[in-house]
This record gives structure tokens, sequence and C-alpha cells, in this order.
């Protein structure tokens, strides 16, 4: 898969996300309670806003890091589960490597949990003719690129579906961004952002009860699917 496509020098990122459920005991809970609504503000956000900041997240994080972990989308087993968290929000990646058997992920209990199901980024760079770099022009390759209609999105959470997920279909806030030099996406010079917008199928849980959970949630495309194996442990303070 080919992370970057080019429409007349506009660029469009295309991540895509799957996450298959692994065995758990404890703690299952009826997942439409844990759920916050798209319109609601989780820990002071909107999702319009987390759908704009969980792509600054993933694109900060280096391709390997110093100790030689890999990229969240990269990560085989849940060794780079806790690369770059930071305040009152944990961010769950999905997986550019195919398939994912299982990653073990452990989350502190007060965290809200955001994740993508589906999602995709669009974004110009300051070279970029200017109409190419105005907000109607990207939000036109987010609807050519068809996400809003993928096909099977769906979440799980111990078990339990969480429903119909078209009303959780985002389009971020636009935002300006640098990629810093060797980030997932291959730069071996900073990339700036002039203009970009996130856009797809997420989800933000509330902080979970401690213990296992499994989590499972999956989309594809007309060319694209992908499943991912969770296992989240919720430790208490």
């Amino acid at each position: 898969m080919s992370l970057l496509n080019t429409v007349n020098k506009a660029r469009s990122l295309s991540y895509f996300v799957g996450l298959l459920a692994v065995g758990t005991t404890t703690n299952t809970i009826a997942a439409q309670d844990v759920v916050y609504e798209p319109n609601s503000f989780p820990a002071g956000m909107s999702y319009e806003e987390y759908a704009a900041d969980w792509w600054t997240w993933i694109l900060a994080q280096a391709l390997e890091d110093a100790a030689g972990r890999p990229n969240p989308l990269l990560d085989l087993d849940g060794q780079s589960c806790d690369m770059g968290q930071s305040g009152d929000v944990w961010y769950l990646a999905g997986s550019w490597v195919g398939p994912i058997e299982q990653r073990n992920c452990e989350i502190p209990a007060d965290k809200v949990i955001v994740f993508p199901v589906i999602n995709g980024l669009v974004a110009a760079f300051p070279e970029d003719p200017g109409y190419q770099q105005t907000d109607g022009f990207l939000q036109s390759l987010a609807a050519r690129n068809g996400l809003r209609r993928a096909e099977n999105v769906e979440v799980w959470l111990d078990d339990e579906p969480i429903g119909d997920l078209k009303h959780f279909y985002v389009e971020s806030d636009f935002f300006e961004y640098q990629i810093p030099t060797g980030s997932v996406v291959g730069n071996d010079t900073p990339w700036s952002l002039s203009n970009a917008m996130g856009y797809g199928y997420y989800i933000a849980l509330q902080p979970l009860a401690p213990g296992h959970h499994r989590l499972h949630f999956t989309g594809e495309t007309a060319d694209f699917s992908i499943d991912v194996n969770y296992e989240l442990t919720i430790v208490a303070p």
C-alpha cells in the first residue's frame, strides 16, 4: 500500500485500520456505556480536534526510536504502545504492516482512549498552488477518496458491539504541521504541511476499569482491509 497518493501535487495519506479481539476473562461491559458520543468533548476536546491530534501524534513518532522500537503503526507486538503518550488521552494505532496477531498494551486507568477505526489524511505543501491549499480543496480530496463509504466499519469492546458507527465519521479541524525527519512516512527531510485535514471514523472511550479488556474494530474499502489483535491491560494508579 502506498503511503502517499499525489493528486495535482496535493498529498493524501491513507491509513486503514482494524483491530480484532483477543481473549480475556474479566471486566466484560456494555460497550455503549463507555463510548463518548461524537458531539461530546472528552477530556475537553472535540472529535474534530482528536481527528487532527491523532495525526500529529503518529507523525511525530520516529520510524524507529533510539531503543529500536518501531513506529506504533509498524508495531507487531505492542512494544511501542506507550510511544509519545502524554496527558489525559491515550492513542491507539492500527497497522501499516498487514494483519497483527496480537498487540499487548498497558494503559493507566484514568486515560481516555482514542483510536481511528478507519481514517486518512489529506494535506498540502507550501509549494502547492494556492487553490490546492484551501480547506475546500482538501475536503474535495477526502470526498473523492470515499472513506465515508467504507464497509464493515465495526467495533466491539469485550465482545459487546458499539453499534451503528455512521455518525462517528469525522472531518478534523484544519491544521498546519511540520513532519519531523525520519517519521513513519519515510521522509529524510522535514516536511511542512501548509494545510491538512484528518478524516474517517473515530472512537473515544471513557477510561476503562482496571483489568483486561479486548478490543475489536474493522473497516475496509474496495481494495484494502486489515485486522489487528489488541489486548488492553488497564492499570490502576
